[in-house]
């Protein structure tokens, strides 16, 4: 076995908003203090935002693709899990329009079309989750020092065969071979017991904990029941009727009739409006949690239409929960819950958990407590848990349980309830044989060749993307010694040649911040040019400053 220095179990829960990575600290003289601890993006976030923005050439992932993307939305791609062999039929309108980059493929299916480079390309979305994911693994290497890792990375539980096997060749296209799938229902279920388990709670009390969840492409409801080393999951359901989703769709219908009845002739009409979609998507999605709380009725949002001023509307809170009933969305969701309640029957469930950040939407909130009122449950409704963390963590634990299952060290956190894991694959080379069996990967030959087409795609927007950041840099270090050149011209006390050779060096620095500029527009210039300019006027302002200083000597004599 492995050292534990060697070896890093880690767990990413991609979702269609965020995303959280988390990984297991060890902690050997005691080892029951052992936790999951959320790793941070290269930008320093916790729960990095599940988008992928082309700028430029250049692609971005996370938190800083979602700082930038507003500058050009129709190079971002969001909502990426779900877009995974979805027929873009199914998509609703709302985000077909605030999404640009989504669109229809020659199969029915939801592809993202984007500009890179000056070139329209075509990606499937599981190409661009391995893309994300892959950018994830290193912020984990990074943060970690790892170079070893035993990574677990969760699926929804509705997941299609089909599915799973579109994100294996997403992973594949961008190199990541070294993994193992498990569903977002097990990875709760153990994030929620391990610990409990270790320390012996289920032993003479076995407990039936009822998750429910509203994500972004379906709501979930299932039901475990946890006893000594073991943990089984009684009843699960979701459905695509009930989403955060169609949240976001009653939020913009509702935002829309205010926003044209009080808009200026400035202003522009929302209708096919991408860009101005887009924008309101971010605010609807922060209004979704300042309605978390059943005290927060109605809020006031702000509207940019393109005229000289914000166009502001009273968002109502009831408003948008008819919208919600003319499609019986939150009764669907309290019907998914009380018919869970009903296959349990006998089963006494002794704790509800909303788990996602959907549910956590007060009128979702309100159902699941009717439903569980009219089965005549008191317990409360926990709301403090957020799905992505729970599944990373759960992930992780999972991570470390399959790599170090054989090691007497590290038996006393070692919990059996995650024996009740069933993997969906397992490409992992460090994970323990005895406890997970490896799988077999199988691409059809239609797959193989649409994998081989997107790793090439993925090779040439590799190098653009490289090309890009380089040439970045080459302008950054150019734009830099200017600003120090100008520092220097300034003061006089320290740098006095500089400031006394003012006229000459102005003329010289102006013409190349001139150059930099007509150059900085076009495309087709590489980072070369840049240093090779940049040499160029180190070479002048060196030879400048000795003439001056040379002059300067004959003078002073």
């Amino acid at each position: 076995i492995p050292a534990m220095s060697t070896v890093c179990p880690v767990g990413i829960d991609f979702g269609n908003v965020c995303t959280v990575m988390s990984a297991f600290q060890m902690n050997e003289k005691e080892p029951l203090k052992s936790t999951t601890l959320i790793v941070k993006d290269r930008n320093g976030s916790n729960c990095p935002s599940s988008e992928v923005f082309f700028d430029n050439g250049k692609r971005l992932t996370g938190e800083a693709a979602h700082i930038i993307s507003d500058r050009n939305p129709s190079c971002c791609v969001r909502f990426i899990k779900s877009s995974i062999k979805r027929p873009y039929s199914q998509v609703n309108d709302d985000i077909r329009t605030a999404i640009e980059s989504m669109r229809e493929g020659d199969n029915g299916e939801v592809e993202y079309v984007v500009n890179v480079g000056g070139k329209e390309e075509h990606f499937l979305p599981s190409h661009l989750a391995g893309t994300y994911i892959s950018d994830r693994i290193e912020d984990i290497k990074n943060d970690r020092k790892a170079e070893r890792m035993n990574l677990v990375i969760s699926i929804p539980a509705y997941y299609t065969e089909e599915q799973v096997t579109e994100l294996q060749a997403g992973l594949k296209i961008t190199g990541i071979n070294d993994y193992l799938f498990i569903t977002e229902p097990e990875a709760i279920a153990v994030e929620y017991g391990y610990y409990k388990n270790l320390n012996k709670e289920f032993d003479t009390q076995p407990l039936t904990v009822l998750f429910v969840g509203v994500g972004f492409a379906a709501a979930q409801v299932f039901a475990v029941t946890y006893t000594q080393d073991h943990f089984n999951i009684l009843h699960y359901a979701s459905s695509s009727e009930v989403s955060s989703g169609l949240v976001d769709s009653a939020f913009f219908q509702h935002i829309w009739e205010q926003y044209e009845e009080a808009k200026d002739e400035d202003s522009a009409p929302h209708e096919g409006n991408h860009d101005l979609y887009f924008r309101v998507l971010e605010k609807i999605q922060a209004l979704k949690k300042q309605f978390c709380s059943e005290d927060m009725a109605t809020a006031e949002l702000g509207v940019n239409g393109g005229g000289d001023d914000e166009v502001w509307v009273d968002v109502d809170l009831d408003q948008v929960e008819a919208e919600l009933a003319k499609k019986g969305v939150v009764e669907a969701f309290g019907a998914m819950v009380e018919a869970c309640l009903e296959k349990l029957g006998d089963t006494k469930v002794d704790r509800i958990e909303v788990c996602d950040q959907g549910a956590f939407f007060w009128p979702f909130q309100r159902a699941a407590s009717e439903a569980a009122a009219k089965h005549g449950l008191e317990c409360e409704l926990n709301t403090h848990r957020t799905t992505s963390e729970c599944v990373a963590r759960g992930n992780a634990l999972y991570a470390f349980y399959t790599a170090y299952f054989s090691d007497a060290r590290f038996a006393p956190v070692l919990s059996r309830l995650c024996d009740d894991v069933t993997p969906l694959c397992n490409f992992s080379s460090t994970a323990d044989s005895n406890c997970v069996k490896q799988s077999e990967v199988k691409f059809s030959a239609d797959m193989e060749a649409r994998i081989n087409a997107a790793v090439q795609l993925e090779a040439n927007v590799s190098s653009q993307s490289q090309s890009a950041r380089e040439k970045e840099d080459a302008q950054n270090e150019f734009q830099k010694r200017i600003s120090e050149t100008l520092k220097k011209m300034d003061d006089a006390a320290n740098w006095k040649e500089y400031a006394l050779n003012r006229v000459m060096l102005e003329t010289m620095i102006g013409e190349a911040k001139k150059w930099f500029d007509e150059t900085s527009r076009r495309a087709d210039v590489e980072a070369t040019v840049f240093r090779a300019r940049l040499a160029e006027l180190e070479k002048q302002i060196e030879a400048e400053m000795a003439r001056f200083h040379a002059e300067r000597e004959i003078q002073l004599e």
